[in-house]
Order: C-alpha cells, then structure tokens, then sequence
C-alpha cells in the first residue's frame, strides 16, 4: 500500500505495521515518549464518546493532554480501531482501518484547498487483529458552526462564511468526493478569522460517480443545523453552484435543485 503526504514526516513502514510522526509535532511526541506505534496507542486518554462497535469492530476517540517543551499543555484528538475497517480493491477481504483512510482523505482535500484536521501521526498494524490510530490536534480555537451561527447576528458576517462553505463544499463534490456524514458538528469556524473554515470526521468521505451524488452532505446539513436561516441556505446555495459540481446540469435543473434543497431537502 502506498502513502503519501505533502509534510515532512519520520516513521516507519515495515510489512504490515505503518507509522508515521509529522515533523511538525514530533518534538512534543517524543518528550512525550510517544514515538511508536504501540507508544501512542497505549498512551492514556480521556475518552469523549462512547465507543462504536460497528463494523464488527471497536473504535473510541480519547483526549490526549500532552506536555509541550514549554511546559504548556497541549491537546489532541486519539482515535483507536480493531478491527474497523474498510474494505477497498487493493485489500478486498480484510480490510484496512478507517483512521487509515481518514488521513488519506485529510490528503485528499487539502490538494485541492480545503482545510481539515491537523494530523500528528498515523499508523496501523495488521496481524491477528487489524489495529489503526489517528492522532490530530483538537481545534482549540474554532467553534462548530452551529455554535457559531448562534452568536453571530450581522448579516453580512453570515453571508460571507456561507458563502466560504458553499465554495468549499462545492470544490470537494467537483472532485466526485462526498463528506458522508456532515452534520454541522463536522463544520469548524476559526475565532480569528472566520473565512478559515475546517471540515473534520472524514471516516465516511468517499468518490461518487453521480451528477447529484453529492446531495445527501447538503441534505444533512440543511436538516441538522437548526441555526440556519433562508437566507444563510441561499448564500450557500449560491456559492455551492458557482463551484461547478453541477455545471453539467440545465439553468433549469440547477435552479430545481437549490429550490428543493433550500425547502426541505433534497433526499
């Protein structure tokens, strides 16, 4: 299996086993004593949610509090998997974990602009049980949308962020890559600025092959973010068809479709 990834890392691939530390986080993982596989995914953590057994398999997401060279605590993200896996053409009967996947997709969508997670390190081991783990830093100071909608009035501030999302999640479907599980959780805004917009949890993201196969992530989004006012789903709209995902469809069809999706909902 091939990996590849636009930062600078240090880890291993051997058979069956794959590490990877990015450079980035590698001094604070290591004053740690995490520079292994089996460092990392025996390193305590504060579990946030419980844990899901589907798939034939386990997978938990724990806080993990690190102490940085400056004394500062610093948090992130550790998901662990047994046997969680996808299956795909290159492994069709066993499978790969789906953190493994999930980086790939951080990849992914980073080469054609969209911000997601920051990942510290990767790795898998695959022998009786088939073992992943994905570490990345918590978004510390970034507010889920839903969130952020609530506390934000100004028009014109609403108007600009979803339109910033729109153009983000129309490139991803321009790409034939659909998030599969975007619920509004999954939709992080920057403090600072809050055109720096963050699509996280991309367990589930995947190609489609469909002119509308990337409806189903507004569908959801639509439907789950209560926050959302007509106007906020029309500035998304907009921004959304001016990417292009359905530039093979009529005037018509296209004003069909973000009438529906603006409504109710498309599925």
């Amino acid at each position: 299996m091939g990996f590849t990834n636009d930062r600078n890392t240090r880890g291993y691939v051997v058979g069956e086993k794959l590490f990877y530390l990015d450079e980035d986080y590698a001094g604070i993982f290591i004053k740690n004593g995490l520079d292994t596989f089996e460092a990392v995914w025996n390193a305590e953590a504060d579990i946030v949610d419980n844990p899901n057994l589907s798939r034939g398999g386990h997978s938990d997401v724990g806080i993990l509090r690190l102490s940085g060279e400056d004394g500062n605590e610093q948090c992130f993200y550790l998901k662990r998997q047994v046997n969680h896996n996808c299956r795909r053409i290159s492994n069709p009967f066993r499978g790969v974990p789906l953190a493994i996947r999930e980086w790939e997709n951080v990849q992914k969508l980073r080469k054609i602009g969209i911000q997601t997670m920051d990942v510290a390190c990767v790795g898998h081991v695959l022998n009786r049980e088939a073992r992943g783990l994905l570490v990345t830093e918590a978004l510390s100071r970034y507010k889920a949308i839903g969130e952020w909608l609530s506390q934000v009035t100004d028009p014109r501030q609403r108007q600009n962020v979803m339109r910033a999302l729109g153009r983000l999640v129309g490139l991803m479907h321009l790409e034939g890559i659909k998030h599969g599980c975007f619920y509004p959780k999954h939709v992080f805004i920057s403090d600072s600025d809050p055109l720096n917009i963050r699509l996280i949890d991309l367990e589930k993201a995947k190609p489609f092959f469909s002119k509308k196969g990337g409806l189903r992530d507004l569908d959801t989004f639509f439907r789950r973010t209560s926050q959302l006012v007509p106007e906020d789903k029309e500035h998304f709209m907009e921004a959304y068809l001016e990417a292009g995902p359905m530039s093979s469809m009529s005037p018509s069809s296209k004003k069909r479709v973000a009438s529906q999706m603006m409504a109710v909902g498309y599925i």
